[in-house]
């Protein structure tokens, strides 16, 4: 019994140390092959979901919206055109510019014996500049064409918040007028409200007069006709008879152009001259006559005596 009791024991004292050594290298292997197993699963979701955050930028990028640039520009352009008929081409011109939207802000007409002349400051919206200044350049055979492009944004932005700032200037002072008490602190700030006012419709129109340069665009239309000048073989016509002919007869109205040129200055001495010679002559008669010896004492009459 005594070996039966100690053969349980050591057997049982075995199977505990196994137990003891065996839990903690199993728990150990567990954690060591278990517990990391989350960690890297953990990372690699993370990196997943970065990869795959990445993947969808690129599939989809975010647009940024800028604004564009409020900019105001003040365009202009000088076109020279020569046509055929002046007159039909300021009217192809006109309905070009109305059918686009703009107007016809000046028109001028010179009418010459060697050429016509017409020249229109047109006025179209900015969008339609470039159209419209093709098309106008298709009237005819164009010249010359100078275009210039002038940005006034700042300008205009100086000059709205001095507008503003003006105004606000003016409904305060008009509050402290509400609160003035003596007669010089109202004259002095009706005074005041007085200057500003002016400031601010000086400012208005300045405003004004951009606004109308920026909202559109000026176009100055040029057109030329024929004219005989204009004639390639005008200058280059073979000599003869009729050509001797033209030549007398304008050399004939240039010299009677002349001869009347000359009598023209030199009338009005020759009508001061024969004024003053019809004045002087009667003088000139006296003095002759109170010169001449009498009617009785000659040669002869004296030698007769003797």
């Amino acid at each position: 019994m005594t070996r039966l009791r100690y053969g349980i024991a050591a057997l049982a004292a075995i199977i505990i140390a196994a137990t003891g050594c065996t839990d903690p290298d199993g728990t150990q292997a567990e954690r060591a092959a278990v517990a990391p197993e989350p960690e890297v699963v953990a990372m690699d979701g993370a990196a997943g979901e970065r990869a795959r955050d990445g993947s969808a930028a690129r599939a989809h990028p975010t647009l940024v919206a800028i604004p564009p640039a409020e900019q105001a520009l003040v365009y202009q352009a000088r076109l020279t055109v020569r046509v055929g008929n002046v007159d039909t081409a300021a009217e192809r011109a006109k309905d070009i510019v109305t059918g686009a939207g703009g107007y016809v802000a000046q028109e001028e007409r010179d009418t010459a014996d060697r050429s016509d002349r017409a020249v229109l400051t047109l006025k179209v919206p900015p969008q339609r500049y470039p159209e419209v200044l093709s098309r106008l350049g298709g009237l005819g055979r164009r010249e010359s064409l100078h275009q210039s492009t002038e940005d006034v944004t700042e300008e205009v932005a100086d000059v709205d918040s001095r507008v503003k700032s003006a105004r606000s200037a003016i409904d305060r002072l008009r509050t402290l007028l509400t609160r003035a008490n003596k007669i010089g602190e109202v004259l002095e700030i009706e005074r005041e409200i007085s200057n500003r006012q002016a400031e601010l419709e000086s400012l208005l129109a300045r405003q004004k007069a951009l606004a109308a340069r920026t909202s559109m665009a000026t176009i100055t239309l040029t057109l030329l006709g024929e004219g005989k000048g204009d004639d390639p073989g005008a200058g280059e016509r073979p000599p003869g008879f009729l050509a001797g002919l033209q030549n007398g007869w304008r050399a004939l109205v240039f010299a009677a152009q002349v001869a009347l040129t000359a009598l023209g200055a030199v009338l009005p001495w020759a009508v001061v001259a024969a004024v003053a010679w019809l004045a002087v002559r009667p003088l000139l008669r006296r003095a002759r006559r109170g010169t001449a010896p009498p009617a009785g004492e000659g040669p002869g009459t004296g030698g007769g005596a003797r």
